[in-house]
């Protein structure tokens, strides 16, 4: 009996008749047909269950189809007063296409090929198109997607830009909370900062005379580094460095090889989103409510 046969017979086994062997293997082999490189068990990494857990594959090839679509497309599905089959394709579009500029997501290549490390800050976010937009069409999106943009989203945007860069891109990604700091980690920061002279330039109603606490320093450091931001400017390493002790979404530097997702792109992506049908089930997409938690692992 081949794979493909020996997975089937487990599958239309009665559910009271699997065992959990049959269970895991089932799963295994979902995970084997969706994801790249997934040679044994030992391949399926706590991030990667996560992703498969959270992450819906059809919605995320359709967003990525989406941001693809040309404007004349998607406006003529927006003004068509006939089409039952509204895909929202205009609001849709607009701010996949904010958020891919907030990314550095260019139009040209593979999608997948253009996700890159990066760390988003609140002041990132509230200085884009895609904040504004998000603003503009709360009530749409919430139609649209499964999560929700929160009443606290203005004053407090990482939260569901997590969400949306995870659950409606497929961009793998973690929400990282303020941490607190060791002066040692600081030292290079407050010496490059002495030898520029900032404190004593910037500064000098804090430091009066020349004794500089660590907190009062860590404060001055936090606050010059938001006006370099603000100016568009770039920021030194150690700068940088203390900025990642502040809230912000990391995007993570290896992303899940999900098979559906790996080629699209403009150049060889037959788009039919106006006029198609919506896109079939993968067949093989067991969903494993009879496994319970795998291996122990709880859903967050």
């Amino acid at each position: 009996m081949d794979w493909g046969s020996y997975i089937y017979s487990l599958v239309n086994k009665p559910i009271d008749e699997q065992t959990k062997d049959d269970r895991e293997m089932i799963l295994f082999a979902d995970f084997k047909s969706k994801f790249k490189n997934i040679n044994n068990p030992k391949d399926i990494t706590d991030e990667l269950w996560s992703y498969y857990r959270d992450v819906k594959i059809d919605t995320v090839e359709d967003s990525r189809k989406v941001f693809y679509t040309p404007l004349e497309d998607r406006l003529r599905d927006t003004q068509n007063p006939c089409n039952s089959s509204k895909k929202h394709l205009e609001v849709k579009g607009n701010v996949i296409d904010k958020l891919c500029d907030l990314l550095n997501i260019p139009k040209e290549g593979y999608f997948q090929d253009h996700i890159k490390h990066n760390r988003i800050y609140e002041e990132d976010i509230k200085g884009s198109d895609w904040y504004q937009l998000v603003l503009a069409h709360n009530w749409e999106l919430n139609e649209l997607y499964t999560i929700e943009v929160g009443a606290d989203f203005k004053e407090n945007p990482l939260r569901y830009f997590k969400s949306y860069c995870l659950k409606v891109m497929g961009i793998s990604c973690t929400l990282n909370q303020p941490k607190g700091y060791h002066p040692d980690d600081m030292e290079g920061l407050w010496k490059e900062y002495k030898k520029k002279d900032i404190f004593r330039m910037h500064y000098s109603d804090v430091f009066p005379i020349p004794r500089y606490l660590p907190t009062k320093m860590h404060k001055c450091c936090n606050d010059f580094i938001d006006r370099k931001i603000a100016k568009g400017e770039n920021l030194t390493a150690n700068e940088t460095l203390l900025r990642t002790y502040r809230k912000h979404v990391e995007i993570h530097r290896q992303q899940p090889s999900c098979s559906k997702l790996m080629f699209i792109c403009r150049e060889n992506l037959n788009l039919k989103l106006l006029d198609e049908e919506d896109f079939p089930q993968n067949k093989q997409n067991f969903t494993p409510l009879a496994f319970g938690n795998k291996g122990g692992r709880n859903e967050k």
